[in-house]
């Protein structure tokens, strides 16, 4: 009786593979993969009515030296304005030249003036948001971190305070409360906030639940929190300017002068060394290069959904992507580049394709990249490409599975 049923169960599944193997000879199989190709074109431009204009007039369709972006909950985009001192939102779905709904920092989209109180910014720069859903925002030139509280209003006045004592100062300081022009901002997984202090050398860790100019607790790329060491080894930064997390925790840093991104392995710790090195071949060169394997100076950075890390590179006019694979290794090669045609070219355009002085790079909920355009006024969607699968490889395995299959079931004697 079992061998009866295991006869049965041969004789089917010879049919099946033999079906599938000559079936790819008469069927096409096609797999659609999504990817970012170089020197591909934008799809949304958002700041400006169209690719090739950069007029920087306050109002809500134009921005002026456009830095940082997030996107909430729902998918909108946030936009630091830094040229007007303001944080503006665009509520999805976008459109090229669309108007933006909600502005910060300022009474109205007409007026752009610098302030150190509770309902102005001067220098808006990295943007973030917590769990809840508040917007927090680097406030460069006041030195400061401001919280604004969900839901948002026209000219709201920030809920809380760190790097200073209170709304009206914006002294600098190199201690654990102070900061000198903080240029970003992001949360870990703990939701504890993550600031990186630009001028003093260093990234800085708050831990929640927060209060007004509450001390930090951590510091990444100096000592102490009274020393601004500004050189190149793996437990120093040279003047840092944007960071993330990957999804195990650990924290990447672009570390500007150095011409580098860093990688901290969790569980972080006050002084700790950098783990991994991009941009440069070890940690103590910190070499200029327009190449795959180089940066002219790092400014933003962001992980896609894959794991794979972004960094824009400012002077070159361009944003590089580094595949993560099995995990990333010290002087890696970029695989990607967009706003040039080649990694050997850094000119800056006003096109579709082109980038001036790129800051600010993150991910769209649908993993759409979004790059901040900072000399040409304005944000950049790009989406993903539809790359067909070649069909001949799919065939060709399915037809070595079927002609095995008759290889290896003609062994089998049947017994009815």
């Amino acid at each position: 009786m079992i061998k009866n049923h295991l006869n049965v169960t041969l004789r089917k599944t010879f049919i099946v593979l033999l079906v599938l193997g000559f079936t790819a000879c008469i069927l096409p199989l096609n797999l659609a993969a999504y990817a970012f190709t170089n020197g591909q074109s934008a799809t949304t431009v958002i700041g400006q009515s169209s690719f090739t204009t950069n007029d920087f007039t306050p109002n809500a369709t134009r921005e002026n030296s456009p830095i940082g972006l997030a996107f909430d909950s729902s998918g909108n985009l946030w936009v630091a304005d830094d040229g007007n001192n303001r944080v503006l939102e665009y509520t999805a779905p976008f459109s090229n030249g669309e108007a933006a709904t909600t502005v910060i920092g300022q009474p109205n989209f007409t007026s752009f003036a610098k302030a150190t109180t509770a309902t102005g910014e001067n220098g808006t720069s990295g943007l973030a948001f917590d769990s809840s859903g508040n917007l927090w925002v680097a406030d460069f030139y006041n030195s400061r971190v401001l919280e604004y509280k969900k839901p948002f209003s026209n000219g709201e006045a920030a809920s809380l305070v760190i790097g200073q004592p209170n709304f009206t100062t914006n002294t600098s300081a190199l201690t654990a409360t102070g900061l000198h022009f903080p240029s970003s901002l992001k949360f870990d997984s703990s939701g504890n906030l993550w600031v990186v202090d630009e001028y003093n050398d260093r990234v800085l860790e708050y831990t929640a639940p927060f209060s007004n100019g509450e001390a930090a607790t951590t510091v990444i790329g100096q000592p102490n929190f009274t020393t601004n060491n500004c050189v190149t080894t793996a437990t120093e930064l040279c003047v840092p300017y944007d960071l993330a997390f990957d999804s195990s925790g650990n924290l990447w840093v672009t570390d500007q002068d150095n011409k580098r991104v860093i990688e901290y392995t969790t569980p972080l710790s006050t002084g700790e060394a950098a783990t991994t090195v991009i941009g440069q071949p070890n940690f103590t060169t910190n070499t200029s290069a327009l190449t795959a394997t180089g940066f002219i100076g790092p400014y933003g950075i962001a992980f896609d959904s894959s794991g794979n890390l972004w960094v824009t590179d400012q002077p070159g006019n361009r944003a590089l992507e580094f595949l993560k694979g099995t995990g990333f290794t010290n002087g890696e090669a970029a695989t990607t580049v967009i706003g040039q045609p080649s990694f050997t070219t850094g000119t800056g355009a006003l096109t579709a394709t082109g980038l001036n002085n790129p800051y600010g790079i993150g991910f769209d909920p649908s993993g759409n990249l979004w790059i901040v355009d900072f000399l040409n006024d304005r944000v950049l969607g790009y989406s993903l490409a539809q790359a067909t699968v070649p069909e001949f490889p799919i065939a060709a395995i399915l037809l070595v599975i079927g002609f095995a299959s008759v290889t290896m079931l003609s062994r089998i004697k049947f017994r009815a």
